[in-house]
C-alpha cells in the first residue's frame, strides 16, 4: 500500500476537532450543516440542531471540513449536501439557513 502525499490529500477526515466552552470537541464532519461567523466566534450548526461556538476562524474550519462545503456568503459556509436550490436567497433542505 503506497502512501504518496497526493493520495493522502484526497482522503477527507471523517471528524473535526474544535475547542468549544473550554473543551475539545470531536464532531462528525457529516453532521455539520453549516458554519456561521458571529463576530469573532464561529457557530457550528449540526443536523441534530446542536450549535457549538468556537474561536476558530472560518478558514481554519474550511480547511478541516474540506471541499464538501461551499462559501455562500462572507462568513458562512454550508455543506453542499444541505443545499437544495440556489437563488438570490439562501435556503437549505432543512429550511434552517
Amino acid at each position: 500500500m503506497s502512501t504518496h502525499p497526493e493520495e493522502m490529500k484526497i482522503v477527507q477526515k471523517k471528524y473535526i476537532s474544535v475547542i468549544s466552552g473550554g473543551k475539545k470537541i470531536v464532531l462528525n464532519r457529516d453532521a455539520v450543516l453549516y458554519v456561521l461567523m458571529v463576530g469573532r466566534n464561529a457557530e457550528i450548526h449540526l443536523t441534530d440542531k446542536q450549535i457549538y461556538e468556537t474561536r476558530m476562524s472560518l478558514s481554519q474550519l474550511e480547511e478541516q471540513l474540506g471541499e464538501a462545503f461551499l462559501e455562500i456568503h462572507r462568513g458562512c459556509i454550508v455543506a453542499t449536501r444541505a443545499i437544495h436550490s440556489i437563488t438570490d436567497k439562501s435556503t437549505s433542505a432543512t429550511g434552517r439557513l
